[in-house]
Order: structure tokens, then C-alpha cells, then sequence
């Protein structure tokens, strides 16, 4: 009878942990679709499970389950996954399965053309602002491109002498930052419809001539936002430029979407200057140098401040030595 009465409590354990475990998942899927549900209300158009689920806040979920998990970075990396997994179910999508299988695969970044091990391509952007470093930035060597915001001073003149002096040209295009930064009228905006989203591309690339492509200037909101970013991806086409995104939230899906609409694009791979330090730029520097001797190639972004640019002029001569060489980022694009 001992015996038995001991097999009989652990089978009943068992079946309480197994109950347990279906609680909390169903308390987990519960919560889930909850918060789906209200990011699809709020959503103003059909997108892809992926961007709605970055919407949910897991510090809302109730204490019950918040307890019961590990950490919530763990319910959020489930969460991801989850929503990948189930991206091609959702029935609003206007994306097929083979799409949205292709979005994956180039998510991000955008893959890049072969080519000699090495190749270091360097973008100076928030270009035309700052006179004193904007006309400092024309004496770096001729490979490094050079972004130009639509709206900055007397752009005819200083872009002509950025392409007299040998550079390539981007325009540096506004975007929603997620942050509570102030953000201009003529920035691009999720809130924005077909209609004006074009007619705030149309008068950006009316600002000034010669470049060949755009990368964008803040953007960590608009960037994530799928039917956004198609209608530009879309509108760059029609004009045959190419996108590289500055990638300013890591999951944009700017180059990815870029691709799948047969625009040429990358992604930036190293902001030289997020930390205006001397320590800071060459610890990012040198983090680029691995990337390239790794991978084969490397994009970087930074800006036109003078500790930038003297950290640059002492950094390309050493290239040589490292077996790097620097070309117009339009050639890691595709």
C-alpha cells in the first residue's frame, strides 16, 4: 500500500506540473493575442505580424505570467520568433509566401556583390548644414560619398562642388524617428498616406542634382513600418536610385524591402560617430577593419564634424598596409 500510495502522489505531481505548464502557456497566447489585437486596431493599414508584434510592450503583461517567465527579453526573443514563423498566415498580407520568404533571407542586411576582399566604403551624411564641415568634408579622398540633406542652405552650389571635386552624391532623406525628437514637416511619416508619402519624395528629389541614390536621415519609426517603405522602395525605383539603409533601429526593413521591389541597396554596417569621442571613432574603426577582413566588405556612416573627418585623414593612409581599399558605397549596392 506504501508503494502504491508513492507512485499515486508522483503521477498526480506530474499531472499538476503538466497542467501548470498549459496554464501558463495559454495565459502567455492569451496575453499575446490580446496585444495583437489591440496593434492591429491601431494599425492603419494590413502589415505583417513581424511589425505588430513589435508593438507589444511585454512590461504590460500581468504580474501572473511576468513572474512565471524568466526575464521578459527571453518573451520577447519567443514573441520574435513566433512572429516570423507566423508572418506568411496572416491573410492581409499583400506580400505572397514566396515574398515573404524572400524578405527573410535578406533581412537585414541587403547581400552584397562580390568583390576583392577589403573594400571600405565610407558615407558622410547631414551633409550642407555645417558650412565649415561640409566644405571640409570635399578634401577627403574622392571614393568617400557624400549625403546632402534636401533642406539644407544654397544646395545648387554645394553639391556642384562636391561633384566637381570627385564625390558621388546621395540624398540624405528625412524619416519618423521612434523617439520624441522634433521631426520635420517634409520628414516621412507612418502616419502619412500613398499620396503624400510621394509628394514628400518628389519635392526631396527636386532639391538638388547628380546623385544616384538615398540613404535615410533618422527613420528608426518609419523604417519598421512595411507598406511605408514599399511605396518609397517603389517610388525609387521609378526614378532608378538605389537605397542604403543608414539602418538607424536594427530591425529596418529598408534594404530588404528595397531588394524585393528590384531596387538596388545595402545596409550600413558601422556608425563611425554615435560616441564624438577620439577613443569611441577609432574602437569603431577598427571594429569596421574586422568586418571587412571577415566578410570582404564594409559600409560606414558618420558625420561631418571635424574630429570625424581628422580621425578619417589619419585612418585611409593606413589602408595599404591592412590590405583595405576604399570605393563609392554605389558599389557594394545591388
Amino acid at each position: 500500500m506504501g508503494v502504491s500510495s508513492k507512485s499515486m502522489k508522483k503521477k498526480t505531481k506530474k499531472r499538476l506540473r503538466l497542467w501548470g505548464l498549459i496554464l501558463l502557456l495559454c495565459l502567455v497566447a492569451g496575453f499575446v493575442l490580446w496585444r495583437f489585437a489591440g496593434a492591429l486596431h491601431k494599425s492603419r493599414a494590413p502589415t505583417h505580424w513581424h511589425a505588430l508584434v513589435t508593438k507589444i510592450d511585454i512590461r504590460e503583461a500581468p504580474p501572473v505570467i511576468s513572474k512565471l517567465l524568466p526575464d521578459s527579453q527571453s518573451l520577447s526573443h519567443l514573441l520574435d520568433i513566433i512572429a516570423k514563423q507566423m508572418s506568411g498566415l496572416w491573410q492581409g498580407s499583400p506580400y505572397s509566401l514566396d515574398e515573404q520568404a524572400k524578405l527573410a533571407s535578406l533581412y537585414p542586411p541587403a547581400v552584397r556583390p562580390p568583390l576583392k576582399k577589403g573594400a571600405v566604403a565610407v558615407i558622410i551624411d547631414d551633409m550642407g548644414l555645417s558650412q565649415q564641415g561640409s566644405q571640409r568634408a570635399l578634401r577627403l579622398p574622392e571614393a568617400v560619398t557624400l549625403s546632402y540633406l534636401p533642406y539644407a542652405p544654397n544646395l545648387a552650389a554645394q553639391t556642384q562642388a562636391a561633384r566637381q571635386a570627385g564625390h558621388d552624391l546621395l540624398l540624405h532623406m528625412p524619416m519618423e524617428p521612434l523617439a520624441s525628437q522634433k521631426t520635420r514637416s517634409d520628414a516621412l511619416m507612418v502616419a502619412d498616406d500613398a499620396a503624400s508619402l510621394k509628394a514628400k519624395l518628389e519635392k526631396a528629389f527636386s532639391s538638388f542634382q547628380g546623385y544616384e541614390g538615398i540613404n535615410n536621415h533618422m527613420g528608426s519609426r518609419f523604417t519598421l513600418d512595411q507598406d511605408g517603405m514599399a511605396i518609397v522602395a517603389r517610388t525609387l525605383k521609378e526614378h532608378g536610385l538605389f537605397f542604403v539603409d543608414s539602418r538607424t533601429h536594427g530591425k529596418s526593413l529598408g534594404a530588404a524591402l528595397a531588394a524585393m521591389h528590384g531596387v538596388k541597396a545595402a545596409s550600413r554596417d558601422v556608425f563611425i560617430d554615435d560616441v564624438l569621442e577620439a577613443s569611441a571613432i577609432r574602437s569603431e574603426l577598427k571594429r569596421a577593419e574586422k568586418i571587412a577582413a571577415a566578410r570582404g566588405s564594409v559600409i560606414l556612416i558618420g558625420h561631418p564634424h571635424l574630429l570625424t573627418l581628422d580621425m578619417l585623414e589619419q585612418w585611409f593612409p593606413t589602408f595599404p598596409a591592412k590590405g583595405l581599399y576604399l570605393v563609392p558605397v554605389k558599389e557594394l549596392v545591388q
